[in-house]
C-alpha cells in the first residue's frame, strides 16, 4: 500500500493546500477519504516526541503552516484528506 496525506485549510485570498505525506503517483484504482476538522485557539500542537506545546493562539506568525483566520475562538477549519492505493 501507498498513500499520500493533505491538509487543505483556509486563508484569506482561498484555500492552501500543504502535502504531508508523499509515497508517488495515485494509481488508476486509488481511494481517498477526508475528514474535517475545526481547529480553535486552545488547541495544542504536539511536539516530536508527542508532548504538547503552546496553544494556537501563542504560536508565532509563520510558525505553524495553518494561519489565524482572527475569529476566537475558532483558529481555522481544516481538511485532511488521505489518498491511498495498492502498489
Amino acid at each position: 500500500m501507498a498513500y499520500n496525506v493533505f491538509v487543505h485549510y483556509r486563508t484569506g485570498d482561498g484555500i492552501e493546500t500543504q502535502q504531508m505525506v508523499r509515497q508517488g503517483q495515485p494509481s488508476d484504482h486509488a481511494v481517498s477519504a477526508s475528514h474535517t476538522l475545526v481547529l480553535t485557539t486552545e488547541d495544542r500542537l504536539l511536539g516530536p516526541d508527542f508532548t504538547e506545546q503552546e496553544p494556537l493562539s501563542d504560536v508565532a506568525d509563520g510558525a505553524f503552516y495553518v494561519v489565524d483566520r482572527d475569529s476566537d475562538p475558532y483558529y481555522n477549519l481544516v481538511r485532511v484528506e488521505v489518498v491511498a492505493w495498492r502498489i
